[in-house]
Formats: C-alpha cells, sequence, structure tokens
C-alpha cells in the first residue's frame, strides 16, 4: 500500500514551476528518490489528502 503524500502550499511551486527532481529536492531538503516518488503521487492524484473535506461528525459550531 502506497503512502499517502501531501505537499505543504510551499513545495507546490517549487515542483509546479518546472523544477528538475535534483533542484526541487535540494530545495525541500529530502533525497532525490523521495522527491521523484512525491512528484509521481502529486501528478497521479493531486491534492487528495488536503482536498477532500471532513465526512465525519457534523460541528455544532455555527
Amino acid at each position: 500500500m502506497k503512502p499517502k503524500i501531501s505537499l505543504s502550499s510551499s513545495q507546490e511551486p517549487v515542483c509546479l514551476a518546472g523544477a528538475s527532481v535534483t533542484k526541487a529536492a535540494t530545495l525541500l531538503d529530502v533525497s532525490r528518490a523521495t522527491e521523484s516518488k512525491v512528484m509521481s503521487a502529486y501528478t497521479d492524484h493531486g491534492k487528495t489528502t488536503s482536498a477532500k473535506r471532513n465526512s465525519g461528525r457534523n460541528s455544532k459550531l455555527t
């Protein structure tokens, strides 16, 4: 089972700006392999983790 990967708002521009895997990995302080896995997951699935709405109990706050 593949782990769910979530990019923070500061990481998205680096990946979407067309930076190379090596440059993006250096800027984000991760390995090239990790950066490649993250970009593959992001390209395949998009922002699935952060885009989901809470499906649990409704809030009592109005």
